[in-house]
């Protein structure tokens, strides 16, 4: 993504060398990406150029091809398609659900359904749950160092898990919250009724959400993936599910849990 931390990546001496040979216009990110594969070719077992894993993420990204990555590597221009899913591996692994933060960040969870249609042969049994994200406000960049392990995949599927509470009767558990828990906000939802009588045009959710914000614009948001949980969305076990996974999450980071499902 950034043609001038890659250029560093490559010492001096290489970029005065391939300074004198190419004249071009796009002349920072061809030295990196020559000087990177020479450092490669001379360190195969001791270094990992950022350009090269980053061409067989995209290349496994976009085409999931074993044949045109490893003649690629063959040529000397990326790593092999057995790198490539250690890499994803390592990366599945290492995302772990801390989200981080600072001060006058703020956070919201969003829950909805996920649907894959795997292929199977009669149409049946495909995947639908629920698909969980955060979104931080305003975005800040923070460099994630993934180590290069070893992961068998049951490992990776029980790193993924989220606990699911299939007994729990959430009707009775709502039952029990005060009055105040559940429409701490009704009187708001009063006044947009009334509101609708009173004016010739209401602003839509766009239009509340500008009425409400104070100040400038607070920037882009990031947004992290969580995991999935593996149920039905539409039943009550996995709402529950979701939400107790996002308190649990917001409390290890020490912030408020503010959550929306669609």
């Amino acid at each position: 993504m950034s043609p001038q931390s890659n250029l560093e990546f490559v010492p001096t001496s290489l970029q005065c060398l391939f300074g004198q040979l190419i004249n071009s216009k796009d002349f920072k990110i061809t030295i990196a990406s020559l000087g990177q594969a020479v450092i490669q070719a001379a360190l195969p077992r001791g270094i990992i150029s950022p350009l090269q894993i980053g061409l067989d993420v995209q290349l496994h990204h976009h085409f999931g091809s074993k044949f045109l990555i490893d003649t690629l590597n063959s040529l000397g221009f990326c790593f092999s398609y057995a790198e490539v899913q250690r890499y994803e591996k390592s990366a599945a692994a290492s995302e772990t659900p801390l989200l981080i933060t600072e001060k006058d960040q703020f956070v919201q969870f969003a829950a909805d359904n996920v649907d894959h249609n795997t292929g199977t042969i009669d149409g049946h049994n495909t995947f639908n749950g629920m698909g969980i994200i955060a979104t931080i406000t305003p975005k800040i960049d923070h460099l994630m160092i993934i180590p290069r392990r070893d992961f068998a995949l049951e490992e990776l599927v029980q790193l993924g898990k989220i606990k699911q509470n299939k007994e729990v009767d959430l009707i009775h558990v709502i039952h029990q919250l005060p009055d105040e828990a559940l429409y701490p906000d009704d009187h708001l939802d009063i006044l947009l009724t009334v509101s609708r009588q009173l004016r010739s045009v209401t602003p839509g959710w766009a239009g509340v959400m500008q009425g409400f914000q104070d100040g400038a614009y607070p920037g882009q948001s990031d947004v992290v993936f969580l995991s999935m949980i593996d149920m039905n969305p539409s039943d009550m076990a996995c709402i529950y599910s979701t939400l107790k996974y996002v308190s649990g999450l917001a409390e290890k980071n020490h912030i408020t849990s503010v959550v929306t499902f669609n």
